[in-house]
């Protein structure tokens, strides 16, 4: 009767062990950091009455550093800070947005860089673009309208138009088109054309 006793108390004892086991390795839920290593990219273009904005000017980009490498380092998308290392130009840059927080939308980019981005209107720093009868905001993800304006979220890659004025189907399709091709670099997802020169990233 004591070897069945201490036999049930050994199968017990390996079953509480690969329960623990279990719980440690498979279901214990992973712990990260919100924007912790998030990094994507998104080539961008903004057409206002046909022409063609220019980023690629220090007043656009970044002033903020992500921490370094390894470190861990926490977005708070609530705090004006936060908001803005989560989505950014830099390095002169004004073709390739930087997003390092999964929640980062395309308006707060737009915030970020002194301009207000809605379903109605864009505002820049000079002016306001407003949809009337006959002038309308549109944003393209990838060549597809974007309805929710004002909530979308980029994806990794994404080639995003925002366009104001009077153009027809394929005057927005010429704007498309003249989007670079330039955040796959970024993200490390093709090869680095002759000449491009890719530095060091100044926010990951």
């Amino acid at each position: 009767m004591f070897r069945a006793a201490k036999r049930v108390l050994t199968a017990l004892a390996v079953i509480a062990i690969i329960l623990l086991a279990y719980q440690f390795f498979f279901a214990r839920p992973v712990e990260i950091t919100k924007g912790e290593e998030y990094h994507t990219h998104a080539d961008f273009a903004v057409f206002l009455n046909g022409q063609k904005l220019n980023f690629s000017k220090k007043e656009f980009m970044s002033k903020e550093t992500c921490g370094k490498p390894g470190e861990e380092h926490k977005i708070d998308l609530n705090t004006e800070e936060g908001m803005a290392e989560a989505a950014h130009l830099h390095d002169l840059n004004g073709n390739v947005v930087h997003f390092h927080h999964e929640n980062a939308t395309l308006a707060m980019f737009f915030g970020n860089i002194g301009f207000s981005l809605s379903k109605d209107c864009l505002e820049t720093k000079e002016n306001k673009y407003c949809n009337t009868d006959f002038k309308k905001l549109k944003v393209f993800a990838n060549g597809l309208q974007v309805i929710n304006i004002e909530n979308y979220v980029p994806k990794d890659l994404d080639k995003l138009l925002v366009t104001y004025g009077e153009e027809s189907a394929s005057e927005v399709r010429a704007q498309n088109e003249q989007i670079t091709s330039q955040a796959c670099i970024y993200s490390k997802k093709c090869p680095i054309p002759s000449g491009f020169v890719l530095p060091p990233e100044a926010c990951t």
